[in-house]
């Protein structure tokens, strides 16, 4: 298959098997021996030593001949007769049939090598020359007839090979195949990394990119609008490109096997591979540093790629870009790796279109809330400064109809001394209630909040027949929705400030506790709160300045005074308006045990048959005369203090006049088995200094203090409103007290002295005699306590002797004590 035969007959198809069939037949034919002159019939050229083969064959009318490059050195195999006599062989620009070819012989002559009498071979070449068209024709150089001058002859023009020229030179044709790989991993990547970049997304990095990210998309925009002409420009010049190397590397190899696996190689590698990985990285940069190319090719292969991409922008329509609905964008946010606060506002603030509003407002139960009728003095500003709202719904006798809003900085025109109702305040400034749906959706309710400048709006709930309503369609309010509630829900998280209470089971318990006595905020009642440092210091110098007499040095120490703020006699009243029974204080011809220092506030007094009425403003200590009963036994026998019989006997207060609260009010309610213990833990305090000689100070003093009053002020005290039932008149500081309430009987009484002269190691043994004691007397009064000077008792003492007490007395009568005018 690697050899060739040119003969004379004109062959216009040339089998695979014919050039050797024809070498056979010349071989079988008989040559006459006796022919003088050589004969040469035919050549074969065939591949030399160094392995380069024929570029190929040349068809033409009279036959197919070899084709063979320049400078090439090929075997030629000569068949005839008499060839002893061929001496050289070489090639003629011109063909003269059996005449000299001396004059038109190229210049090179190649030696010949006799086989045999049929058959020889040369190693020869076609040298390029100026004379050299495209063919090439055989002569040989004979032996002269005995002795005669050798002679160049022809033997026939049949006896001719073509040459290919190579339209470059090998050196070019590798520079040309290099460029082409090079556009053609340009192409490649282009398509890739330009068609992949989105007009949306090249938008948005004009806008928000990098310097040289908007830079490049600058320049990557007016071309890539034209998208479908893109397209097809750089497909039409990939496949022009990646064609013409397949032809270029034919014509190297000479095979086309070989041109086909070595082009397919270099195009993968090189033309998709890799250009492909690298756009796809840095597609933007490497788009915009070469759109001259691409711009220059559009414009090359605009006769062809232009009117296809006009078909497909009239078939698929113009190129928008990528655009995501909601749910792919919130996909998309979230596998960006963003940080989980960036992410979580971003898909808040998509999902506010997909939820109402009945799944972030508060229920109407658990909204802090004022009636009407509400007297907005300084100690109602404190309690809604307390809670850390700043707006408030004002309601009419039910909690659903909410008529008005109060914002808290509307309390500034509010004087302290002159108290304002709260729908007053909210007529005065005119503010519209909002009203929104539970249907709404939270997109909506925010547009809402914005436009309006309002931070807060009333939800409300349409019932009509879907819901099985055969009346006609109404409207109930149901809750409540803020501006902060709707910004929760784009952030994902829970706004807190220094006035929320955090999300934590106890202080919950708390903040119901809070909402339920602001849900029966007109209703008076007591605090726990302590008194703040500056009224505290200021009430007792008052105390035992201008009521020396009660509650001066002679009668309670100043550390006794001091501490006596820290138990629950402090009362808060809630001014109801028009509900007189619950703003009174005392009443007329109405006895009393206790006695009223004001802190804050102001009472009406009305005295006389006229009911004149006069005020009583704060450091007023009302039913004085409560407390100096027990103070004048004190000072005639201080003793009899001790004796919860004595103590009961004393006169009640009973006033003369009404004293009711005019507005909201803070005061210290001193009962006068308080009053008693007070003066008994004085005495103590004194006698155990005397005994020392010296007076107790710091840490010791403190701990005495501790322990008496944990004895004479039990942790029930306190929590007594106005209006309810009257106070006890003592207080309980051991078993002892307990049994002698319980009974007083003089089995308790013995039980009781027993205790009174027993060791506090021997306390909690003697509570079970006076538990029985309690519950074997079953007539005794439900509230009567005594106080008695004993040692702290322990506290398991107290509690058995205590609920005994509490026990057999559950169903008792109150039995007041004596009256005096």
């Amino acid at each position: 298959g690697d050899v060739s035969l040119a003969l004379a007959p004109r062959i216009s198809t040339w089998p695979q098997w014919l050039p050797q069939a024809l070498l056979l037949m010349l071989l079988l034919l008989p040559w006459p021996a006796s022919t003088v002159s050589p004969q040469i019939s035919g050549i074969l050229v065939a591949p030399s030593a160094n392995g380069v083969s024929p570029s190929g064959w040349k068809k033409t009318n009279d036959g197919a001949y070899q084709e063979l490059p320049f400078n090439k050195v090929f075997t030629f195999h000569l068949f005839g007769r008499n060839l002893s006599q061929v001496l050289k062989l070489g090639f003629s620009y011109m063909h003269r049939n059996d005449s000299d070819c001396q004059d038109t012989k190229l210049s090179q002559a190649f030696d010949v090598e006799l086989v045999d009498d049929s058959r020889a071979l040369a190693e020869a070449s076609v040298t390029q020359t100026s004379t050299v068209d495209e063919v090439v024709y055989i002569c040989a150089k004979l032996r002269g007839a005995d002795g005669a001058q050798h002679r160049w002859m022809f033997f026939g023009s049949h006896l001719r090979v073509y040459i290919s020229r190579e339209v470059f030179p090998m050196y070019a044709t590798v520079l040309f195949i290099c460029g082409l790989f090079t556009l053609s991993g340009l192409f490649s990547g282009l398509n890739l990394g330009l068609m992949a970049l989105d007009i949306n997304e090249l938008r948005i990095i004009c806008r928000a990119g990098s310097s040289a990210e908007k830079s490049y998309a600058k320049k990557i925009i007016p071309v890539r609008k034209r998208g479908n002409f893109l397209l097809c420009s750089l497909l039409l010049g990939n496949v022009l490109v990646n064609t013409t190397l397949s032809l270029l590397m034919d014509s190297i190899t000479g095979d086309g096997i070989y041109a086909v696996i070595s082009a397919t190689i270099g195009i993968v590698i090189l033309g998709e591979i890799i250009p492909q990985a690298l756009c796809s990285r840095h597609g933007l940069a490497i788009g915009a540093y070469t759109m001259p190319i691409t711009i220059l090719f559009m414009a090359l292969t605009s006769p062809i790629s232009f009117p296809l991409s006009f078909v497909l922008d009239k078939v698929l329509g113009e190129d928008f870009g990528q655009v995501y609905d909601r749910n792919k964008l919130k996909e998309f946010i979230a596998a960006q790796g963003l940080e989980k606060t960036e992410a979580n506002i971003i898909l808040g603030a998509l999902s506010l279109q997909n939820k109402t509003i009945s799944e972030v407002m508060r229920n109407l139960g658990e909204v802090y809330m004022l009636p009407a009728e509400t007297v907005i003095d300084s100690f109602t500003i404190d309690q809604i400064r307390d809670t850390g709202f700043t707006r408030i719904p004002i309601y009419d006798k039910e909690r659903s109809n909410i008529i008005n809003i109060l914002n808290f900085k509307d309390l500034t025109i509010v004087n302290r001394d002159t108290p304002m109702r709260a729908d007053l305040i909210c007529e005065y400034f005119n503010r519209q209630v909002q009203v929104v749906y539970d249907t709404d959706t939270l997109d909506n309710a925010l547009k809402l909040f914005l436009s309006n400048r309002i931070h807060l709006a009333i939800v409300k709930h349409h019932v009509g027949e879907e819901e099985g309503n055969d009346k006609d369609p109404y409207e109930v309010t149901v809750g409540l929705v803020t501006l902060e509630d709707i910004l929760e829900e784009i952030i994902q998280e829970e706004i807190e400030d220094e006035t929320d209470i955090p999300e934590v089971p106890q202080v919950n318990k708390a903040l119901q506790g809070r909402r339920k006595f602001w849900k029966d905020v007109s209703l008076s009642g007591t605090s726990a709160s302590q008194i703040p440092g500056q009224l505290r210091l200021a009430a007792a110098q008052n105390l035992a300045m201008q009521y020396s007499e009660l509650f001066g040095r002679n009668a309670i120490l100043e550390p006794v005074l001091d501490r006596m703020f820290e138990e629950k006699i402090l009362v808060r009243h809630m001014f109801v308006y028009g509900d007189e029974d619950r703003n009174a204080l005392y009443r007329r011809n109405e006895p009393a045990d206790y006695g009223c220092f004001l802190l804050e506030g102001r009472a009406v007094l009305g005295i006389g048959v006229e009911n004149l009425e006069f005020e009583a403003t704060i450091f007023t200590l009302l039913g004085s005369k409560a407390l100096s009963v027990v103070r004048d036994l004190h000072k005639q026998q201080p003793e009899r203090l001790a004796d919860p019989v004595e103590l009961r006997r004393l006169p009640q207060f009973v006033p003369d006049y009404t004293a009711k609260a005019k507005q909201n009010m803070q005061y210290l309610k001193i009962t006068q088995a308080q009053y008693a213990a007070l003066l008994r833990i004085s005495d103590i305090i004194r006698q155990e200094e005397a005994a020392a000689g010296r007076e107790f100070a710091g840490p010791e003093l403190e701990e005495k203090l501790g322990a008496l009053f944990a004895a004479y002020f039990p942790r029930q005290l306190g929590r007594q409103g106005i209006g309810g039932r009257r106070p006890s008149r003592f207080s309980v500081n051991s078993p002892f007290a307990a049994s002698a309430a319980a009974s007083p009987t003089n089995e308790a009484r013995a039980a009781a002295a027993a205790l009174q002269t027993a060791s506090p190691s021997s306390v909690e043994a003697s509570a079970s005699a006076a538990a029985s004691a309690a519950a074997a007397a079953p007539t005794a009064p439900a509230d009567a306590v005594v106080v008695v000077d004993a040692a702290p008792a322990p506290a398991a003492a107290v509690a058995a002797a205590t609920d005994a007490a509490a026990s057999a007395n559950d169903d008792s009568p109150l039995i007041n004590g004596g009256v005096s005018a």
